[in-house]
Parts: C-alpha cells; sequence; structure tokens
C-alpha cells in the first residue's frame, strides 16, 4: 500500500511538471520576452534581443547609441522554465548589448539572494548606476556605479539613507526615490555626484493605509529633465492607482497628468524635453494598454503610439539626441499576448 502512495505522489508530481512545462512551452511559442525599438510615429517597428524563458526589461540606450543596458531576471518557480518579475528581483543581472543584439555581456553575474536591476547610463557612457543589495547588509538597497571597462563597482548611495533605489543621472545630479525607513512613505531625493547628502524634492501625500500594500504607496522611478529643472514621477496613492507627475524643481510645484483612477506608470523625457513617454494599462479596454507620450507643459490629451497588437510593450524610453518628433526613435521591452489583439 505504501509503494502504491508513493508511485501514486510520483505520478502526480510528473503531470503537474508537464502541464506547467507545456504551458511555459506556449509561452514560449508565443514570443518569449524582447526587447524593441521603433520611431515615435510607430513605424520601423523591429525586435532587436529576445529570450524564450527569462524576462528582460527596462532598456535603456547609451548616448552614443551603440549600446544598450537591461535587467535579465533568472529566479524561477518551482517547476517552472520561466524566469519573470514577478518571481522577485533577486538574481538579476545588468546586461549590456550591442544595439543589434550581436555582442552581450553580464556585467553582475546573477546570484542566490542577490539584486543587481534598473540600470542607467551614466551621461559619459563608460559607466551604468543601478540598483543593488549586494552589500553586508543585503536587507538594505543601495545605488552602485559599475565602470564598464574595468567592472569596478563602487557605492555611491547618500550614506544616511539606507533604502536607495532605482538612479538617473543627468549631468552631475543623481535622482532616485528612498525612503529612511521602510515604513515610510517612499518619496524622490537628488543629490550630486560624489556627495554624501541628499535632498527629498517629493512629498507625497498618500492614506495610511496604503502602506501595507504590495508595492506601498508612494513616490517611484523619477527622471530628471534634459534641462535638469524638472522631474517625472510615478506617484502610487494604492489600491492600483498610479499617475504620472512633473515636479518643478525650483517651485516645487507637482502636476498631476493622469486621470483620477489609472495605471499610468514610468515616465521618461525626450531629449529635448518636450515629451514625456510612459505606459499606460486600462484593463476595462485593452485596446488602450500600451504606450503613449504626453507633453506634460500643455492640456493636450495623451497619445498613444501606434504600435503592432498583441504584445504587452512597457517601460518605453527616447533613444538619446534624437528629440520628439514622428521619427525619434524609442525602445521598449514586451512580450507577445494575443489576448491584446
Amino acid at each position: 500500500m505504501l509503494f502504491h502512495k508513493k508511485l501514486l505522489i510520483i505520478l502526480t508530481l510528473l503531470l503537474c511538471y508537464s502541464a506547467i512545462s507545456c504551458d511555459a512551452e506556449a509561452k514560449e511559442k508565443s514570443g518569449g520576452f524582447g526587447i524593441f525599438t521603433s520611431t515615435l510615429d510607430g513605424k520601423n517597428f523591429r525586435e532587436i534581443i529576445s529570450d524564450p524563458y527569462r524576462e528582460i526589461n527596462h532598456a535603456r540606450v547609451s548616448p552614443d547609441k551603440k549600446w544598450v543596458t537591461f535587467s535579465r531576471f533568472n529566479k524561477r518557480k518551482l517547476f517552472s522554465k520561466l524566469a519573470e518579475e514577478k518571481n522577485g528581483y533577486t538574481e538579476t543581472e545588468i546586461m549590456v548589448a550591442s544595439l543589434d543584439g550581436t555582442e552581450m555581456v553580464s556585467l553582475t553575474k546573477p546570484r542566490k539572494n542577490i539584486i543587481n536591476v534598473n540600470s542607467y547610463w551614466a551621461p559619459d557612457g563608460r559607466g551604468l548606476v543601478y540598483m543593488s543589495n549586494d552589500n553586508n547588509d543585503k536587507r538594505k538597497l543601495r545605488i552602485k556605479h559599475i565602470d564598464i571597462v574595468s567592472g569596478v563597482i563602487t557605492d555611491v548611495s547618500p550614506q544616511e539613507i539606507p533604502w536607495a533605489s532605482d538612479p538617473h543621472q543627468v549631468g552631475n545630479t543623481i535622482v532616485f526615490p528612498a525612503t529612511m525607513d521602510t515604513s515610510d512613505v517612499r518619496s524622490i531625493w537628488l543629490m550630486n555626484v560624489g556627495s554624501n547628502k541628499a535632498t527629498p524634492v517629493t512629498f507625497p501625500d498618500v492614506p495610511k493605509s496604503a502602506l501595507s500594500g504590495k508595492p506601498p504607496a508612494g513616490d517611484s522611478d523619477p527622471k530628471i529633465s534634459p534641462d535638469g529643472t524638472k522631474v517625472a514621477f510615478t506617484r502610487h496613492f494604492g489600491k492600483g492607482n498610479y499617475h504620472n507627475c512633473v515636479v518643478d524643481l525650483e517651485t516645487g510645484e507637482e502636476k498631476d497628468f493622469s486621470s483620477p483612477t489609472t495605471v499610468d506608470v514610468m515616465p521618461e523625457w525626450s531629449s529635448d524635453g518636450k515629451l514625456l513617454i510612459y505606459w499606460h494599462v486600462d484593463m476595462k479596454n485593452i485596446r488602450k494598454i500600451g504606450l503613449y507620450t504626453v507633453d506634460p507643459e500643455s492640456n493636450n490629451a495623451p497619445q498613444q503610439v501606434p504600435l503592432p497588437r498583441g504584445y504587452h510593450f512597457k517601460m518605453p524610453a527616447f533613444f538619446p539626441g534624437e528629440g520628439s518628433g514622428k521619427d525619434a526613435r524609442i525602445i521598449f521591452t514586451g512580450k507577445v499576448v494575443p489576448g491584446l489583439r
């Protein structure tokens, strides 16, 4: 009797593994994960890098437009072939590849319980800033800089702020979201390169009830405008309500350019500062899910980038130095999702 019970358990596990494997293979055949480019008018659409099993996201083009950096996820759930962001941020790695995808290298090899993710190019194109918990205290996120040629990694976080993430650098200034304590509302901070001090620039007023959610409420994904006078960011009010906002660094005045209840996330400036491009989700109307642009200085309605249907595109950014005209190139990540046609 004991033998039959063990055999039944083994067969059940094999059947579960087979079903999950088939599901993973079906997802693989549907297109896997990719990095794409297009012009802003939706033309010249192409995939430049793909991975059938590992999610790749947060793609950003180098100042000389020859390279792209991105994050690659490697953590898989039991019996799954797919490594996705939803499985957590550990075992991530910072990648650099040629823009045509023919050359590729990992700068931070994936390791258990270690986060290395969300890289941005330093202005000189020789290094990257990113967030990492590869510290003595792995509970804390820090901002790191890696020199691409030498591989030397430096902690560039302000010493008094233990939880700093998602850096973006323009000139000699780095902007990032941070908290002094994990129970705090996350806000946006600025610091000069090489400084141990940082200054908060947003002071989000969100319900205390939203702080216990996942992700917690507050501000994230800040981007400095090309002229250094403004910061675009995403504010999470809780319960899946995300707005894109801009704060004027001189006056402190904020402008929210999202509708009252929405999911608008990760705004990125065009190189001329005239447009923001971002990722919008509307589960009530899947035709509206996609990438959008908006002029934060006007009251004009956001415009959807006319990309092919059947994909879930996200995390867009403009190519450096190409402005905001219809021929300006954008880079973004995504995967094939037939239900979005």
